[in-house]
């Protein structure tokens, strides 16, 4: 995903809702910067709710670069020193590397110093007051190629090192890091095991309604429905739902705002807040949103990013030893004139049987259980 980790801001805690033994149930509550939504089937609804909220607290103090004393506040302020961070972080970090390389470098953590550069939610905030676009360097301007230059270098994984068997990792050369998109994608794999490993027969995670994760059916027997919404249209305006497998995740990365303003006189391009780390320019989307389900939410985070960016030219799966692809994620995508295409990204392409556009629902299919900006968990 394309969003940020967590802000730092006081929240209440988590609103049960039901609490049954062995009953659906379904809990909320504020993290990451975001809310996280958990459906269960079975199992003490207290005890994965205490158990779910601990594990998503633990990963925002390790992976939030807004907390003070988080590993990756630790590591953007280390000045290139290595900084002994949490396995956890560690493992995370490793991923990282090997997603920059999957995605042809569309997916990169490292691109804050660039970001900083552009500052979309400054220009969005200007735009809105109607000051045209800002940049943290020059009001109404967009940074300068030279700015760029000096930056652009900055968010090459080889600024990351990483020492798995001392659990510890450094950033080189003023290199800063952001794990927000690929940390809920984490964080939505592990709280959907937890629940697993305390009883639950079946679950389905939310983490900013883009980043989900699977366990088991629901109730009827029925794969577990998450809705794709366009991300230029109303939250209650949808296309469609996929179905989510059991065990499976699903990321969805979007173009949520739009080009904003012009970067070039000639208006050849437009300044959007999705940044391609490639170049250090706002990217040339021609889809409005890319969807990913795979095996794990971290690669899926990674390929829906990739995929927006770069299209599904950019994703360069890894293969087995005897020449295999090692994984093959399908893939919904939401483009402005093609509308809705539905595939698979493995080499022969194959069409993923997931996909139900609105007008096969009946009535009784309707709205969403937890709606979203790009996605949407239903329940029934």
């Amino acid at each position: 995903m394309t969003s940020s980790t967590s802000s730092p801001t006081d929240s209440p805690g988590p609103e049960l809702l039901v609490d049954l033994r062995d009953s659906s149930w379904r809990m909320s509550f504020p993290a990451m910067g975001t809310r996280v939504d958990l459906i269960v089937e079975g199992g003490s609804a207290r005890q994965m709710t205490e158990a779910v909220c601990e594990l998503v607290a633990r990963h925002e103090r390790l992976w939030s670069r807004f907390s003070a004393h988080s590993d990756v506040t630790r590591l953007n302020t280390a000045c290139g020193q290595w900084v002994d961070v949490d396995p956890a972080t560690c493992a995370l970090l490793a991923r990282v590397k090997d997603l920059i390389d999957v995605t042809s470098g569309c997916f990169n953590p490292l691109i804050e110093p660039v970001r900083q550069l552009w500052d979309p939610a400054g220009a969005l905030a200007a735009l809105v007051a109607g000051a045209g676009a800002a940049t943290s360097t020059e009001s109404a301007t967009t940074p300068g190629s030279d700015a760029l230059a000096e930056v652009l270098p900055l968010c090459s994984p080889g600024m990351l090192d990483v020492d798995p068997a001392a659990s510890r990792a450094r950033l080189k050369g003023g290199a800063r890091i952001d794990l927000g998109a690929i940390a809920k994608g984490a964080s939505a794999d592990q709280a959907r095991d937890l629940c697993a490993r305390l009883g639950a027969r079946a679950a389905l995670v939310s983490i900013g309604t883009s980043s989900i994760a699977a366990l088991g059916r629901r109730s009827d027997g029925t794969p577990w429905r998450v809705g794709i919404r366009d991300p230029r249209s109303s939250e209650s305006s949808w296309l469609g739902y996929v179905e989510l497998p059991d065990r499976m995740s699903l990321s969805t990365s979007g173009d949520n705002l739009g080009a904003l303003v012009d970067v070039a006189p000639d208006h050849a391009q437009r300044f959007n807040h999705v940044i391609d780390p490639r170049s250090g320019m706002p990217a040339r989307i021609l889809a409005r949103s890319a969807t990913v389900i795979c095996a794990d939410g971290m690669t899926a985070e990674a390929l829906s990013t990739g995929m927006l960016i770069g299209g599904r030219q950019a994703v360069v799966l890894p293969h087995t030893a005897d020449g295999d692809v090692a994984a093959s994620p399908s893939s919904i995508i939401v483009g402005g004139e093609q509308g809705v295409m539905a595939g698979g990204i493995r080499v022969d392409a194959r069409p993923a049987q997931i996909w139900h556009p609105r007008q096969e629902l009946s009535e009784s299919d309707g709205g969403a259980g937890v709606s979203g900006q790009n996605s949407s968990t239903s329940p029934t």
